[in-house]
């Protein structure tokens, strides 16, 4: 079983309108939804190597914000064996 820890976060007033107006769609709790996108948050800062994104359902892709190069296609495939 998980046990929670108490916590008083100061959040910039945007970033608390956001996490409210989730949770409100969501039908959740403000520390539900805070949780969920803290846990996101630092699994997306995992091992990973650079270029590669995991979504919300745990599948991984290419990041394509920009070009790549023949160098990190090569990098990837190798990756993958």
């Amino acid at each position: 079983m998980m046990h929670a820890m108490r916590t008083t976060t100061d959040l910039p007033g945007a970033t608390y309108a956001r996490v409210t107006d989730l949770a409100r769609r969501q039908r959740r709790s403000i520390s539900a939804v805070v949780a969920d996108l803290t846990v996101r948050g630092l699994d997306s800062l995992s091992d990973q190597a650079p270029g590669l994104v995991t979504d919300a359902h745990g599948l991984t892709a290419l990041d394509l914000a920009g070009p790549i190069s023949q160098d990190e296609v090569a990098r990837f495939l190798q990756d993958d064996e």
